[in-house]
Formats: structure tokens, sequence, C-alpha cells
């Protein structure tokens, strides 16, 4: 991807070598799964989201 970036052919602003597109929320699924992190846990008879767990936003950050 660096060498992609560096070659920029259209000199697109804040060009990058990784492209996801669409508004999809679940396209961030696999960053959170990869650190560790999940989108829900069951407490009890109910599910609960664990976004804010650290695993989760790491995935995220590196998306």
């Amino acid at each position: 991807m660096k060498t992609i970036a560096e070659k920029n052919p259209r000199n697109i602003k804040d060009f990058s070598g990784f492209f996801l597109g669409g508004q999809d929320w679940r396209d961030g699924i696999s960053w959170i799964f990869a650190n560790g992190g999940d989108l829900a846990k069951k407490d009890g008879d109910k599910w609960v989201s664990t976004l804010s767990d650290p695993n989760c936003l790491k995935g995220l950050q590196q998306l």
C-alpha cells in the first residue's frame, strides 16, 4: 500500500492505498474481531454492547 500511496497517479488529496467504499457499519467488524473485540456479549438473557471495549476501539482506530 505504501507504494500505491506514494505514486498517487491523480494527485488526490489525502490519497490512500486502501479504499473501503460504502457506508455499511459492518465494514469495521473484521478489525474489531482481529483485535480480540466483539460487538456484544450475553448478560443473563440480554445482549449488551461491547463496542466501548479497548479491543474494539483499537480495531476501529486501525480502520
